[in-house]
């Protein structure tokens, strides 16, 4: 029994912190109120996330945001004000959708087609038709 679960610890253990090691590059689309105030703050204090691009329309609020990844990460992320061009980032995995709601359908779409992992603020949609 003790050298079954000393066998079965030396499997896992190689696993685990190969998991840990791979950090999801990751992007957040929208850098307003909900996205510095809410969503940025578990990206940050996760270790399975590496933001690597912020979006935003807005210049001071997307600066504002990289500058607080840059005192948690010590890495600036790189900046975009039109989205369709982040999402042809290279590495990029992930994309967090925290934009105006009249925009989460199109910019979720466009991230489906560009094969990213998507994480969209709700309400996806205004309604069914759009959906």
């Amino acid at each position: 029994m003790k050298s079954s679960a000393m066998a079965a610890t030396s499997l896992i253990l190689p696993f685990s912190a190969k998991a840990r090691a791979h950090k999801i590059k990751s992007a957040i689309l929208g850098t307003g109120s909900w996205g510095i105030n809410v969503f940025l703050k578990s990206p940050l204090t996760s270790d399975q996330f590496e933001i690597i691009a912020l979006c935003d329309i807005n210049s001071i609020a997307l600066n504002n945001v990289s500058d607080e990844v840059v005192k948690s990460v010590a890495k600036k992320p790189k900046l975009f004000s039109p989205y369709l061009e982040f999402y042809e980032l290279s590495g990029l995995e992930a994309v967090a959708i925290v934009t105006h709601t009249q925009w989460h359908s199109l910019q979720f779409i466009d991230a489906c087609e560009k094969g990213h992992h998507v994480f969209p603020e709700e309400p996806i949609c205004y309604n069914i038709r759009e959906g």
